[in-house]
């Protein structure tokens, strides 16, 4: 089990080498194992983009960009997994509290998408 880390990149160091693992099984089913995809919700990462008023991380582009990067390392596709989720959590900013809590505030609500804005 991996555990929560202080911050998001911490948290993406510690998952990378169970990514570097679990590579193979996520190409061969064409998505994160549960397992991993868990693990990178609890440790927030999905969800740092999102505004700190809905419960996110609210993370500058440094951050999410570290963050990505030593996931990466350890998987591509997991980075990339956390790369599309992040970013889509801006979308909460762009819309109104009302509708952007519908979307984005319950904590286990992690969404999935490109958009520009």
């Amino acid at each position: 089990m991996i555990r929560l880390m202080a911050t998001g990149i911490e948290a993406a160091r510690e998952l990378a080498p169970r990514a570097a693992e679990l590579a193979g099984a996520s190409e061969r089913a064409r998505r994160l194992p549960a397992e991993l995809s868990d693990a990178i919700a609890a440790a927030g990462l999905y969800r740092m983009c999102v505004p700190e008023a809905l419960g996110g991380g609210e993370a500058p582009p440094g951050e999410l960009l570290a963050c990505v990067e030593a996931l990466a390392e350890g998987d591509a596709a997991a980075g990339w997994c956390v790369a599309v989720c992040a970013t889509a959590g801006m979308l909460a900013a762009y819309l109104d509290d009302e509708f952007a809590g519908e979307g984005f505030g319950d904590p286990g609500a992690v969404a999935g998408g490109v958009f520009a804005p």
